[in-house]
């Protein structure tokens, strides 16, 4: 009989010949033994917390298994909501099962049931992933979804000042996002829209057909924000694609260099952009992608010169923190809205200050990413630019999601790290998540001892896949307790431990006073 290696537990559920954990590129503890007491915990000192990449691929390279119960309904704990799993106890006969993260009775629905072997386990784990496996992902029913689930969409937002033409930001980016057409999914449901933007807003209408002709509405009016047209502004993507691609063929060339420097191109109506964004997007949802090469200076969102050649410490700081929060609150509305944003900045070398403090909450709260090019230089960044976007439209990605994490009673969920949006105590908002996506959590004692000989924690993650299932995906681990201040040491995990102190310092360092830093 295979016998645990250090730091892993037997599981209840089934038998350890059986058992597939969780991969550590999904969800990984700090320590490979969890302290038994809140006075162990304090002793202890480095941070206790989990890690968590929902969505990241398997080290295996294997599929995640998928449990549909049907009509049965999803098997979870009535008090505390968790899913089954493989450290759940079956009892009375296979009629009963304790829940492993708050250790509940529950009954075992009848649709469910299946008897016990001579060791309490159900004769039918082996052929059940959720009892034999860290990672499983279920099939949500009906009552899991607020509205059916939306076609993905995804929408291009390009500066086209002379700060992108001349240095050729604009023309990467456009061969980036004509390169990663073939990468997009392509079941016929993805939309696909494009704006861009200098001192005024360019909506660009995408008809369908082979022969069609892409246009231009411009709102120059950019105070008070309105969606031109109601159509072809987003278009299925199968539909519209010649005339897509045609559109992006031919945008360098409608923003010549000559044309932008002679007519004093240079100011940048990023707010306004983004405002329209959140019109085009605010009914079905979607990812958007903003080329920023210049400090906003028109309309909402504008943004004054902080940059000073004279910066003090304590000035310094404060370049750390927004200069306005029109972009945080923005990305609430657009985290209600299920819209995600990236944000790719290509500053050139003359333009050394584009606020990146003040513009990056729009992606941090809605789950999105932050590209950055400072000095943009196409024969050293090209490259690495179309690279980059590539990748962030090829990943697996999911839609109209939502988190939580729980662990075993007596440890609460205190701190969280990542980019999302914390709707309630413990629940994060993730209006698009991808496999590349890490959040840090820290647990915390409630003041009381883990009554239980094992520690459990389960993350579950409730997303639209890119072909339009909803599914949840579910990754528990557990590990043993341990009273010993010396044995928590010895089964510390260095890397996890360094990867949640580095998101727990850069996101509390704006808070810090420079010199200070906090101990850990």
């Amino acid at each position: 009989q295979s016998v645990p290696s250090p730091g892993m537990v037997v599981p209840n559920a089934c038998t350890l010949e059986a058992f597939v954990p969780a991969s550590p590129k999904n969800i990984q503890l700090c320590t490979k033994v969890f302290p038994a007491s809140p006075s162990v915990a304090r002793s202890y000192a480095l941070p206790l917390g989990v890690l968590v990449s929902p969505l990241a691929p398997t080290e295996s390279g294997e599929p995640v298994p998928v449990v549909n119960f049907g009509s049965a309904g999803i098997v979870r704990c009535r008090r505390c909501r968790s899913y089954i799993n493989f450290m759940c106890m079956f009892s009375d006969g296979g009629r009963r099962w304790r829940c492993s993260v708050c250790f509940f009775l529950n009954d075992t629905p009848a649709d469910y049931f299946s008897p016990l072997d001579n060791e309490s386990r159900r004769r039918d784990c082996a052929e059940r992933p959720e009892l034999c496996r860290g990672s499983v992902e279920f099939v949500a029913p009906a009552e899991y979804m607020v509205r059916p689930p939306m076609p993905p969409a995804y929408v291009f937002v390009l500066e086209v000042t002379s700060n992108a033409v001349s240095t050729g930001a604009l023309y990467n980016m456009v061969q980036a996002i004509r390169d990663s057409l073939d990468v997009l999914p392509d079941d016929g449901r993805t939309k696909v829209g494009l704006i861009t933007y200098d001192s005024a807003v360019h909506f660009h209408a995408l008809p369908p057909g082979e022969d069609a002709e892409p246009s231009v509405i411009i709102v120059s009016d950019v105070k008070e924000m309105f969606l031109p047209s109601p159509e072809n502004l987003v278009a299925s993507l199968a539909e519209c694609r010649p005339a897509f691609e045609k559109l992006l063929d031919r945008l360098p060339s409608m923003y010549p260099l000559a044309n932008t420097q002679s007519a004093g191109v240079s100011s940048s109506a990023l707010g306004p952009a983004v405002q329209g964004v959140s019109l085009l997007l605010e009914r079905t949802g979607g990812k958007c992608m903003f080329l920023v090469c210049s400090r906003p200076t028109v309309g909402n969102g504008a943004i004054r010169d902080r940059a000073s050649a004279t910066l003090t410490k304590e000035k310094e700081r404060a370049l750390l923190n927004p200069e306005n929060n029109f972009y945080k609150h923005t990305a609430l509305e657009f985290s209600r809205n299920q819209i995600c944003a990236d944000v790719v900045f290509c500053p050139p070398p003359s333009v050394p200050f584009v606020d990146v403090a003040t513009i990056a909450p729009i992606a941090k709260f809605t789950c999105g990413e932050v590209h950055h090019f400072p000095a943009f230089d196409a024969v050293r960044d090209a490259i690495t630019l179309r690279e980059a976007i590539k990748r962030d439209l090829a990943r697996e990605t999911g839609w109209e999601a939502v988190m939580r994490v729980r662990a075993s009673r007596g440890v609460k969920c205190r701190d969280f790290y990542g980019r999302f949006f914390l709707r309630s105590t413990d629940l994060m908002s993730l209006p698009a998540v991808d496999a590349d996506k890490t959040f840090a959590i820290k647990l915390d004692f409630d003041d009381s001892e883990i009554s239980k000989k094992d520690f459990c924690v389960q993350s579950a993650l409730l997303y639209t896949t890119s072909r339009g299932e909803r599914r949840i995906r579910v990754n528990t681990i557990a590990c043993p307790l341990t009273p010993n201040l010396a044995e928590l040491f010895f089964h510390a995990d260095p890397y996890a431990t360094v990867a949640f102190m580095s998101r727990s310092i850069t996101d509390g360092i704006r808070d810090r006073r420079g010199g200070q830093p906090r101990s850990q």
